[in-house]
């Protein structure tokens, strides 16, 4: 996450409008893919105040999610709102059971194997990249919510280092809280559970 850039948007101190990546003067799919390779460390962008749309001083999923939806022409309800949600990893293959809207995930995983492969399910913003340490950084987004998410296609996934996971809340979009969560592990299998945070 980048949490320091020059100039505020909410006070027009940016080269843009909240979104606009490019810094073009149209939001559209070109800021998304600036946005995703900038927080995979793809293509780092030299100013990053436009691309925190959230405007929470940190550029992450968040700010994917929120894009996304305004690009798409979607807004969340709070009758779609998680509280709760299981990552479940079976087979090689992700998937996501919640409760209700999750818009984003942000994950680190760790794999064994000479290189990792995948094929994304469908969703709006799918992208990844291996690390040297065999670790991989893997970003999905969606406007209608997340299910299924990928099938790895080389490698095995042993873990999950660090998740980050998007609803909605009322109106805007938030990060559901992961200081509680549980892991349960049976042999290349595992379930992660998470929960929003609710004020």
């Amino acid at each position: 996450a980048i949490d320091e850039y020059p100039g505020d948007w909410q006070v027009g101190g940016c080269y843009g409008e909240p979104g606009d990546v490019s810094g073009d003067g149209i939001i559209n799919v070109l800021d998304i893919v600036g946005l995703v390779n900038h927080i995979l460390g793809i293509a780092l962008l030299d100013d990053t105040c436009s691309a925190d749309f959230s405007g929470d001083g940190i550029v992450n999923v968040l700010d994917i999610v929120g894009l996304v939806n305004q690009i798409l022409g979607i807004g969340r309800t709070s009758s779609m709102d998680a509280t709760e949600a299981t990552l479940l990893i079976n087979d090689n293959h992700l998937s996501i059971e919640s409760d209700g809207y999750i818009g984003g995930i942000d994950m680190v995983v760790e794999f064994s194997g000479s290189n990792l492969a995948i094929d994304f399910a469908a969703n709006d913003v799918a992208d990844y990249v291996v690390n040297d340490d065999n670790t991989a950084r893997i970003i999905i987004a969606s406007g209608v919510g997340i299910e299924d998410i990928l099938d790895v296609t080389a490698g095995t996934i042993t873990s999950v280092r660090e998740m980050t996971v998007v609803t909605s809340d009322d109106d805007s979009y938030v990060i559901m809280d992961d200081s509680d969560s549980n892991v349960f592990a049976n042999g290349l299998s595992f379930t992660i559970e998470i929960w929003a945070a609710k004020d």
